[in-house]
């Protein structure tokens, strides 16, 4: 029963993450009509080869993408590992889809050892920045953790990005509350 109740939550959280990854392809922006179009038209190949150079470039965007690519299995074997790699570039590049992206990867265990506190620390990052579907994320966990868990769990993410060196980076303010 309690399994049952745990998918219920998850599987409606996917299908709208995937819906959204796929919708979303109209905002890479004009350098990336290219990349754009051949997704549209079901070309993942042509997509891939773009995004990947872009995003071996450095382009927060592209890595993101790549991560959709990778964890939906377009035009290329799926692989939750490879998606996680991706995002987490984005997401540390300071993509709010990514971050978001990220943070379902760790809610789920895909790619990525499953781990509610740095799922939650991820939705705070990417709905700081403006995400929505991120804050919808982070207040149905708030629903699962306890204030003093959630409360952790900013600190936490807050500590990792502060460590690394990509706090400003990581954040369109530069700053992320506490």
């Amino acid at each position: 029963m309690h399994m049952q109740a745990t998918l219920g939550r998850i599987r409606p959280f996917w299908l709208g993450l995937c819906f959204f990854c796929l919708i979303s392809i109209g905002g890479c922006g004009q350098s990336s009509a290219g990349a754009e179009a051949a997704f549209q038209r079901g070309d993942y190949a042509t997509a891939l080869e773009i995004w990947r150079k872009r995003a071996e470039e450095g382009d927060a965007v592209a890595q993101n993408y790549l991560g959709v690519h990778y964890q939906l299995g377009l035009g290329v074997q799926q692989d939750y590992a490879e998606a996680a790699k991706w995002y987490k570039q984005a997401a540390e590049n300071g993509n709010p889809d990514a971050q978001r992206n990220l943070g379902t990867m760790y809610y789920l265990g895909h790619g990525v050892p499953q781990d509610n506190g740095l799922a939650y620390g991820w939705y705070y990052v990417a709905s700081r920045n403006g995400n929505p579907k991120a804050e919808e994320a982070r207040q149905s966990m708030m629903g699962e953790m306890t204030p003093s868990h959630c409360k952790l769990s900013e600190q936490r993410i807050k500590a990792y990005l502060v460590s690394k060196g990509i706090l400003k980076r990581v954040m369109s303010n530069g700053e992320l509350d506490e």
